[in-house]
């Protein structure tokens, strides 16, 4: 297992040792689910834990400081990582938004409800053991829901304390097997074997990274031949007219010609046609790809007049779904959602 070579540090003793060195001493004593154990109490603070980085850049971008600088403006997709690790300090609340006490709690899980409806067929058909990537998956929300189905995830994202965030939620799951690694979207060779899933996810991931194109085509090549690979992206229409750092900056106009923007210590977001997305999946070896635009109600220029406290109210997230299915029909280029998801085969 890749997360087995993290090291854990007590917060009390300071004492250290490696997740497999921790958790066999557990299950040398009988206790069950040894890795729930103790991210359950990483996840309560007891311990802090050293990922091991499956990438250099990924250290230094994540450490902040002008080393990181200087690698982002080479590798603009880096900003993405180096704001969010920053924003780990000042915002935790929104960053660990699968917390119940978060203000975005409700808002973000009807988000995830809205993908696991449009994926029915896909996760219905995943069996207990099934072994699924998510690939860019965060804190674990897509994790934690395949987790409680019984299937066995390997969660990778280009952020530690996210890493952190989803042990300790797929330690509460107590149900499937996991494996956690440190490491980008666009590079997965030291992470996971090829063709050794069943199924992939990589939901909000392809559009913040270089070369979309390549990763999409590493997660396919993780996935066994009539397995199934799901991904989502930002759709330009619904970011754009939604999304305030691109309005204030008064650049829409600009990323809207070039299809990129990139805000130097805050973000980098490639928008990706439908048309390139139905290519660069067919590149990738997916057959019968589907696209729905989505996201129309908690995001997109819906969800700027809509308060994040309305999400909490179970009657109001049941109309904002009715009217979430309708848009769905509408074809993804005519479209304002604020995402555009594809569901594939691997060849």
């Amino acid at each position: 297992m890749l997360m087995r070579d993290a090291v854990l540090r007590d917060n009390a003793s300071g004492e250290t040792r490696t997740v497999a060195s921790a958790a066999d001493a557990l299950a040398s004593e009988g206790m069950p689910r040894p890795l729930d154990v103790l991210g359950a109490a990483a996840a309560r603070g007891e311990f802090s834990v050293e990922w091991p980085a499956m990438s250099e850049e990924l250290k230094i971008a994540a450490a902040g400081g002008p080393n990181a600088e200087r690698l982002c403006r080479r590798k603009p997709s880096l900003w993405n990582v180096l704001a969010y690790e920053r924003e780990w300090s000042d915002f935790s609340e929104y960053n660990d938004f699968l917390d119940e006490e978060s203000p975005v709690f409700h808002k973000k899980r009807y988000q995830m409800d809205v993908y696991e409806e449009l994926l029915f067929d896909e996760f219905d058909k995943l069996g207990r053991g099934s072994k699924v990537l998510d690939a860019g998956g965060g804190v674990g929300r897509a994790a934690a829901r395949l987790a409680g189905r019984g299937c066995d995830v390997t969660l990778v994202d280009a952020s530690p304390r996210a890493l952190t965030a989803a042990w300790g939620r797929l330690a509460r799951v107590g149900a499937g097997s996991y494996d956690l690694a440190w490491a980008d979207a666009e590079d997965l060779s030291g992470a996971v074997a090829p063709r050794a899933m069943d199924a992939a996810l990589a939901l909000e991931t392809l559009c913040y990274l270089n070369d979309p194109e390549a990763a999409l085509a590493g997660i396919a090549g993780t996935v066994r031949r009539g397995g199934w690979v799901a991904f989502s992206v930002e759709s330009m229409a619904g970011a754009l007219t939604a999304d305030a750092r691109a309005a204030g900056l008064g650049s829409a106009m600009s990323a809207a010609v070039r299809r990129e923007i990139t805000v130097e210590g805050e973000l980098h977001v490639k928008y990706l046609s439908a048309g390139r997305l139905e290519r660069m999946s067919r590149e990738a070896g997916l057959r019968d790809a589907k696209i729905v635009c989505c996201h129309h109600v908690a995001d997109g220029p819906l969800g700027r007049v809509i308060g994040d406290e309305h999400w909490s109210d179970p009657a109001f997230a049941r109309r904002a779904k009715i009217v979430e299915r309708a848009l769905w029909k509408i074809p993804p280029r005519m479209s304002a959602g604020r995402a555009l998801l594809v569901v594939g085969r691997v060849r």
